[in-house]
């Protein structure tokens, strides 16, 4: 109905338009005697989509329930752009359907709905998409700068609300991408493709 979600773990504010206002800002003046929240600056992407709906319909509960649908979007299209790229024909529908309900049904995720973490949520849409811009750069679909451009892009509206605790697993997987992709090429074209990795790097 019309009952929101509130708390300092949640991010969602009654105030929501302060609250945006203020992440333009390093020094937030409100708690204490104010204090440096510069490394927030990335989860005014995050902020800005429920800000905008609340505004729009004047509801913070409206807002809070398009956002969630939003960002349930978001990690199953993502999850869906991933596999449609490895399986694209028509009779692997199933499965692609299948995995992007399972990655965006889990345990992981489950808990994160309690207090709406949208900056795990933005990193968790952003990690299928991230890892096919490395497969595709080190399948030479992309060329350098292409690349660069699409997962800064990923990364810039998808960013975890610039929170470097939650990077961890992302660049644990794009690491261990990175090794495994460098290997196989290694061993079919030999050490030009050492070089090509760190590039990419």
């Amino acid at each position: 109905n019309d009952e929101v979600i509130l708390g300092h773990d949640s991010g969602f504010r009654l105030n929501y338009l302060d609250h945006l206002r203020n992440l333009f800002y390093s020094w937030n003046p409100i708690s204490n005697f104010g204090y440096d929240w510069g490394i927030l600056k990335g989860f005014l992407v995050a902020q800005a989509p429920e800000t905008f709906f609340s505004w729009l319909f004047n509801s913070l509960a409206t807002g809070e329930k398009i956002s969630f649908v939003l960002w349930f979007f978001a990690m199953g299209v993502s999850m869906y752009i991933f596999i449609r790229n490895f399986f694209p024909q028509r009779e692997f529908w199933i499965f692609r359907l299948f995995s992007s309900l399972f990655y965006m049904f889990n345990f992981f995720i489950l808990q994160g709905w309690f207090i709406a973490e949208r900056s795990k949520f933005s990193l968790y849409a952003a990690l299928p998409l991230g890892l096919l811009v490395i497969y595709r750069l080190f399948n030479k679909d992309y060329t350098l700068m292409k690349g660069t451009i699409i997962f800064s892009l990923i990364f810039f509206f998808l960013n975890g609300g610039g929170n470097p605790t939650l990077y961890a697993a992302s660049l644990l997987v794009y690491f261990l991408t990175f090794l495994y992709l460098t290997l196989i090429n290694y061993l079919k074209n030999g050490l030009r493709e050492v070089i090509y990795a760190i590039k990419v790097v």
